[in-house]
């Protein structure tokens, strides 16, 4: 029995068909929660598999594996594997935890190396894993990958690395454009100030930080009030970023007339399930939970979604979001409230806004040469000093110079990789500003008096095609204002900029300088190349006034 497929999910199977034609063997499928990504891929594997192809769909939980099985019928059997059971067809859906502890097995290996296709949904979730490689690695290129996600980020906002091919199959605002999913009515309501809360590695907050926060007793009555003001008496799904915060807010509004509830991990099965239960048919309005119910749980009936778990991670806030947004039409369902007290709105911009899908950078490339901070001769930094000017790398602590060993090769790595990152912010910026980059080094057409060719950062072209240098009878700022800028340095974006990448003060000693700099240089770079963060946003806001 054919499934009928909607427009987009048509045009999106014709789209990955012309990229396994076009010998694409890694490719990564986005489609937004609500647009059917289980329906494309069942209908995909079905259609293969009349041409005699096998297809393995793999899911992280077992909600998922109960979901795709659905699409199954008497013409093309799904088989399943699971830690209970297994049940091999040409199209098998696989637990991927079972799976990865079954591969040291020759019986499953085997099995494996038989399909032609391998879907794995969800694959923000697990798509840097130890799972995921070990099943990469074992296939290699004899089967077609692909991974299937409503949120194609990663934790920088940049597409999912280790693909060929990105196919947007439909995003949010499409789907609310033809009628798929219902509009968002946003109310940013910003109570909280996380602007010092530690970052952890992971690239979001310290969960830990944020209780002594969001828990705060003369501010949860306004979160309150905001919920009876905007989404009074409709189904409410609340995000917590931890138990606590979620058992306080549950009870302060049980304490104030309100049917609300927590649930999380900590629950049991059964505990859960009765939870779920009486949130399905109402009896509960209000659930507050902790990262539990975001993948994978499909309630339509949800009118309002509240924001009490700031992220910096565009991917969890979208994965929240979209548990709002499908239609309902038992309750005439035309839109979902979205309650934002945590200003996530703010760092991510609102729910439908058009989204940037941009691949990550390639990775840096460190530079050997350096430029010297006082007379602007370059000169590879393995050699320590300028042999210009002889400003040495070696400073000691305390800016006197000499009287200590030279400093160990890691500390010039650092130097070394600060200066590169330096001039990747400096053409980033002076790229948003459309102002001249400086791009290259050039022979100035002189030399040392060891024979060596004197080199200089160019600063612009003349008609004759020669190079501008920075001591140049013709130079000027007003004519190549590359790297100083004059304007606008009293807003933080330039100032940040103007104190990482101009200001030097030799006496310092350069490794103590570079050393404090490299962090927040890099924590500003990453700022401003973000595709979705606030930062950029400003950023352009600069550049157009």
């Amino acid at each position: 029995m054919a499934i009928q497929l909607r427009d987009y999910q048509q045009d999106a199977g014709k789209r990955i068909t012309q990229a396994i034609m076009e010998g694409k063997h890694r490719i990564l499928f986005n489609m937004a929660t609500g647009a059917g990504k289980t329906v494309s891929m069942s209908d995909f594997a079905k259609r293969v598999a009349e041409r005699g192809f096998k297809t393995l769909i793999i899911v992280d939980r077992t909600e998922l594996l109960g979901q795709t099985i659905r699409f199954a019928d008497k013409d093309f059997p799904f088989g399943y594997l699971t830690a209970d059971s297994f049940r091999p067809q040409d199209i098998t859906v696989a637990m991927l935890q079972t799976l990865r502890a079954r591969l040291k097995s020759e019986l499953y290996q085997e099995w494996l190396s038989e399909f032609d296709f391998i879907f794995f949904d969800e694959i923000h979730q697990y798509y840097n894993g130890t799972a995921f490689e070990r099943i990469c690695d074992f296939k290699k290129d004899s089967c077609v990958v692909i991974g299937v996600t409503a949120t194609p980020w990663d934790n920088k906002g940049y597409l999912l690395s280790g693909f060929e091919e990105f196919i947007n199959g439909a995003d949010i605002i499409t789907l609310i454009e033809k009628g798929y999913l219902v509009k968002p009515e946003h109310y940013t309501i910003d109570l909280f100030d996380f602007s010092k809360v530690r970052v952890t590695s992971t690239g979001d907050y310290d969960t830990g930080a944020i209780d002594d926060i969001v828990v705060d007793t003369d501010k949860v009555d306004k979160v309150l009030e905001g919920w009876l003001t905007h989404a009074k008496h409709k189904k409410t799904i609340v995000f917590c970023s931890t138990v606590a915060s979620a058992e306080h807010y549950a009870k302060f509004f049980r304490l104030n007339g309100v049917k609300a509830a927590h649930v999380s991990a900590q629950n049991s099965d059964t505990e859960r399930a009765n939870i779920l239960a009486k949130f399905k048919t109402g009896e509960i309005e209000c659930l507050f939970n902790v990262g539990l119910l975001v993948a994978g749980f499909d309630e339509p009936s949800i009118e309002c979604v509240m924001f009490l778990n700031p992220t910096k991670i565009l991917r969890r806030y979208i994965q929240c979001a979209g548990r709002g947004l499908r239609l309902c039409p038992e309750i005439g369902k035309t839109k979902c409230i979205f309650l934002d007290f945590v200003g996530n709105s703010f760092r991510h911009l609102e729910v439908d806004a058009i989204r940037s899908y941009i691949n990550p950078p390639e990775k840096e490339v460190v530079c050997d040469e350096i430029e010297c901070p006082v007379c602007g001769f370059v000169f590879p930094v393995s050699e320590g000093e300028c042999p210009e000017c002889g400003f040495k790398l070696d400073f000691n602590i305390d800016g006197e110079g000499g009287g200590r060993p030279p400093k160990p090769k890691k500390e010039f790595e650092k130097l070394i990789k600060l200066k590169s990152m330096q001039k990747e912010l400096h053409d980033t910026i002076y790229e948003f500003a459309g102002l001249p980059c400086l791009v290259r080094i050039e022979d100035t057409g002189e030399k040392t008096t060891k024979g060596t060719p004197i080199r200089k950062w160019c600063y612009g072209v003349r008609e004759d095609g020669s190079f501008v240098f920075k001591g140049d009878p013709d130079f000027t700022h007003e004519k190549y204002p590359y790297p100083m800028i004059r304007t606008a340095k009293k807003t933080n974006c330039w100032y940040v900029f103007h104190t990482i990448c101009i200001k030097f003060d030799p006496k310092q000693g350069a490794l103590r300088y570079y050393g404090r700099k490299l962090r927040k240089a890099k924590k500003f770079l990453e700022q401003i190349k973000n595709p979705n963060n606030r930062a950029f946003v400003d950023l352009y806001k600069i550049m157009d006034n």
